[in-house]
């Protein structure tokens, strides 16, 4: 019986979201923490509690990613503590590509912000775990309010974007094994371990390739020993090693994820 994750709230801008899990993709996820919402000064952190919500972000099957609603609507945000949340683009009915990454580092929903009511982008929560959430109205009020809440988000967003203009780099010039490294390193990254299941199906969706591409490029980083990859079962054995086949793509992309962590001090 599957499961619902239920990432919703009622409001005037409609907003439901419903991510998808395959079923192919579950691990545990141990240490992460609400690494957005840290990076604020610790009083403004503090003013913000009142308006989280704790929420679960739960596992369900689905028969493929590309199965979900085309748009989502946003009247809330969340912020993965020890979940993440891969970015979509929708290429057609059939197809999708992963665009970015979302962990502990970010939140989900900043297109609100610029008065959109929808996003672009589609959400699938590959990490189940948990997120706090927070309606529009609440957020809103916080911004306007504070120039701390504000310099963050946008920070965060100039984080994003250069995620998203890193991976379309990497998508036209770089290999399907280099890819792979990368969107491997960077799970473990947001997963907090180097272990985790994932099918050669679910990897094609993710990367935009062939399901014979990934089985090739999974086939010569295992021969390296950079991987052990067994029935679904994936784990990294050279993280260093691992990373040099990356490309420089892995490396801007761990800087930017760092800096989404960091605390920083903010002019009032």
């Amino acid at each position: 019986m599957a499961q619902e994750l239920i990432l919703a709230a009622s409001g005037n801008r409609g907003m439901c979201v419903t991510v998808h899990i395959p079923t192919s993709f579950q691990f545990s996820i141990h240490g992460a923490t609400d690494g957005f919402l840290r990076s604020l000064v610790c009083d403004t952190y503090l003013t913000l509690q009142s308006a989280l919500r704790r929420i679960a972000a739960k596992s369900i099957s689905c028969e493929a990613t590309c199965c979900t609603s085309k748009n989502i609507d946003y009247s809330t945000y969340y912020f993965p503590t020890n979940s993440f949340i891969s970015m979509l683009v929708n290429v057609d009915e059939h197809s999708v590509l992963e665009v970015g990454m979302i962990g502990s580092e970010g939140m989900c929903g900043h297109e609100a912000i610029w008065g959109s009511a929808q996003a672009p982008l589609r959400a699938l929560v590959q990490g189940a775990g948990h997120a706090w959430r927070m309606e529009f109205a609440a957020f809103q009020r916080h911004l306007e309010n504070s120039a701390a809440v504000r310099q963050t988000m946008n920070r965060y967003v100039g984080i994003l974007f250069r995620q998203l203009a890193q991976t379309a780099a990497c998508t036209r010039f770089h290999t399907v094994e280099q890819r792979l490294a990368r969107w491997l390193l960077m799970t473990g990254d947001r997963a907090h371990t180097d272990s985790f299941v994932v099918t050669q199906e679910f990897l094609s969706f993710m990367l935009g390739v062939q399901r014979a591409g990934v089985t090739r490029a999974a086939g010569a980083l295992q021969a390296r020993d950079l991987i052990q990859y067994t029935r679904g079962q994936m784990d990294i054995l050279d993280r260093d090693a691992l990373t040099s086949v990356a490309c420089v793509c892995y490396q801007a992309d761990l800087s930017s994820y760092q800096r989404g962590l960091a605390r920083e001090t903010y002019m009032a």
